[in-house]
């Protein structure tokens, strides 16, 4: 029997957080394995920019493939370290 995470907890609860933010925060910590596999796709993409446009922030136009990858390389180290950091605080284990 699987244990059931309910998403919204009393509101006399001192860690309460809305519904919606539950699945906010939920929804953005289940994305850890796509920046994970894309940060280390990104590693060798300079040579091939026509694979960088899979990864990279939309909205960017430089025309500086090497730039675009390390950007974007940064971008999801920093979401991945934000997740294991509230890991690790949470749980050890994790």
């Amino acid at each position: 029997m699987a244990t059931e995470i309910r998403p919204e907890l009393s509101e006399k609860n001192p860690y309460w957080i809305g519904k919606h933010r539950y699945y906010e925060l939920k929804h953005f910590c289940l994305q850890y394995p796509i920046w994970k596999k894309a940060y280390n796709a990104l590693l060798g993409l300079s040579s091939r920019p026509n694979d960088l446009d899979i990864f990279v922030k939309s909205g960017q136009v430089r025309s500086d493939p090497t730039a675009r990858c390390a950007e974007s390389r940064v971008s999801f180290a920093k979401r991945m370290e934000l997740v294991e950091q509230a890991a690790i605080g949470t749980d050890g284990d994790l």
